[in-house]
């Protein structure tokens, strides 16, 4: 898949949102009954509604080298390919673990340049592609243009989920306050209902 390319960060905050306000509609009235209630509500709410931050495991990550045949179109610009058909070369792949909301690996970063990058994601785990233009994997002395070319994709990834990450951060950091606001809103109605109530069994 295109990393970056497929969502805007307001996409997953307003998720969040709104699995917050579902949350606290459909806690019991004697969840806002008490000082105490309301704290371990709010702090459960925090908890299980903060967007977790991308956290590659670099120092973990694998290399593989192997014959693929490519997409000519996914090649880097200064890497184009004008044969027939798609180029079979060596290719290798960089397996990295990760942590955190698999879903911030589709939001377009603020601020940054379209990395054009591509990858398999799967849950934990993210597998970048660094092609080559040989098609042998005995490329001896060439080794180290790869290693250059998949130093520019993983900077490129870095960057990225940095700029993300702050996005999150910020994001997470005005949680309390929308939890606040939301749980005094519902205590609101609460009150307003149970007046309510009492006024038209006053008669």
């Amino acid at each position: 898949m295109k990393l970056f390319t497929g969502r805007r960060i307001d996409e997953v905050t307003n998720e969040v949102l709104v699995a917050i306000n579902q949350e606290i509609r459909k806690a019991p009235e004697t969840t806002f009954g008490h000082v105490n209630s309301i704290t371990q509500f709010a702090s459960q709410l925090k908890s299980n509604n903060e967007i977790k931050a991308i956290d590659l495991k670099m120092a973990h990550r694998t290399s593989k080298v192997k014959m693929e045949a490519i997409n000519a179109r996914q090649l880097p610009a200064d890497m184009m390919f004008n044969g027939d058909g798609d180029p079979v070369v060596a290719v290798v792949s960089y397996t990295i673990p990760y942590s955190g909301d698999q879903r911030l690996l589709e939001v377009f970063p603020n601020g940054v340049p379209d990395p054009n990058l591509f990858a398999d994601v799967n849950p934990g785990i993210l597998v970048f592609r660094a092609p080559t233009y040989y098609g042998t994997v005995d490329l001896n002395d060439h080794w180290e243009q790869v290693k250059i070319s998949a130093k520019r994709i993983s900077d490129s990834l870095v960057n990225s989920i940095n700029a993300v990450n702050k996005e999150v951060s910020e994001f997470n950091a005005r949680i309390p306050a929308i939890i606040e606001d939301a749980i005094n809103h519902r205590k609101e109605l609460i009150e307003k209902s149970r007046k309510l109530s009492a006024d038209l069994n006053d008669f």
